[in-house]
């Protein structure tokens, strides 16, 4: 017992010691918090209250790990140089430090999490769909001309050993017992668009770059006092062509959601979106094709690894849908149905 109260008492003293350099005087307040996620030894999430303040502390300390260090300083720049310039609400910034030494920490009003994603309504989905939309479209094509940060970095192409170690990702998971018969009839298929995809990707994807979001799904939404949506964890923003965001965005929802979420509203949405921020105007038949490929793509190099998460109904949605976006994809005659 006595051990747990000079644990935290420590863990108090460093959250006040991260405080202090985030410009805070907690020394007449009164000050509670928990843990929400990560550790000291590592990335953590902290929920703080001071005097009737809630707030999300983010800190990484120097000695993490360099990817989860460059991750939180990403975010911290995002907070720093880019998001008063996005048409989109965000957290707001109570203090922010970037230090070699000590490791970047993030200090943010709280705000509430959004609902689970089969509690989402159409008009939930739709109302981020076309703030998507308008994130892209204030930089849609303009990253060669525009005063970015160089720290933006552009998201690279699919490689040859992505896709190999995906082939491998799903052999792995059709050894499973409870999914062999479902994945077996898939497993050509899989290694054949896999084997191209590295071909195809720039035929297929020639969206200009925009911002992206990176990380986004309904998780990463959270909601204000009037209910309205706040854009949250930009740890993975980057440039790259907007449909990507999109696709991940449908794709979280689709394997979580016990009904199939509103995709035609939702892609509606997010060209209503573009022309409303930007008066970007893409055609239907592009803006499909283009989404279609990268919701294949990303099924197929990205998801292998996280499927085996899902239960094996979900898992038979997620093929299926895949089999589909290659029927489609293929009477569009941008790929072969021997892939």
């Amino acid at each position: 017992m006595v051990r747990a109260m000079d644990d935290d008492r420590h863990h108090e003293h460093l959250i006040t010691a991260i405080l202090h350099r985030l410009g805070w005087d907690v020394s007449t307040g009164i000050l509670t918090g928990r843990l929400l996620a990560g550790g000291l030894s590592g990335s953590s999430i902290q929920y703080l209250d001071i005097a009737g303040q809630a707030m999300i502390l983010k800190t990484t300390p120097s000695g993490a790990d360099q990817q989860l260090i460059q991750r939180a300083c990403r975010e911290a720049l995002f907070y720093r140089d880019l998001a008063t310039r996005v048409p989109v609400r965000v957290p707001r910034v109570l203090g922010l430090a970037l230090d070699d030494v000590e490791g970047p920490a993030l200090l943010l009003v709280a705000y509430s999490p959004s609902p689970e994603p089969s509690d989402w309504t159409e008009r939930d989905y739709v109302q981020v769909a076309r703030q998507l939309g308008q994130l892209h479209a204030a930089f849609w094509n303009k990253t060669a001309t525009a005063p970015l940060p160089d720290w933006l970095h552009v998201k690279s192409r699919v490689t040859v050993t992505q896709c190999r170690n995906a082939v491998a990702l799903w052999g792995r998971l059709g050894q499973r017992d409870d999914l062999h018969q479902v994945l077996t009839p898939y497993q050509r298929i899989m290694k054949n668009l896999l084997t191209s995809i590295p071909g195809l990707d720039p035929q297929l994807s020639t969206m200009p770059l925009t911002l992206c979001h990176g990380d986004c799904h309904t998780g990463n939404f959270l909601q204000g006092p009037a209910g309205e949506w706040i854009w949250a964890d930009w740890q993975e923003v980057r440039l790259g062509p907007g449909v990507d965001d999109l696709a991940f965005f449908w794709q979280r929802a689709f394997a979580a959601a016990s009904a199939r979420p509103p995709f035609d509203a939702i892609l509606q949405a997010y060209s209503a979106g573009l022309h409303a921020e930007g008066g970007v105007e893409v055609s239907r038949e592009q803006l499909g094709r283009e989404l279609d490929w990268a919701e294949l793509r990303s099924w197929a190099v990205d998801w292998p690894g996280y499927l085996s998460a899902l239960p094996k109904d979900r898992i038979g949605c997620v093929l299926r849908r895949i089999e589909m976006l290659i029927h489609r994809l293929a009477l569009s005659g941008h790929l072969s149905l021997d892939s």
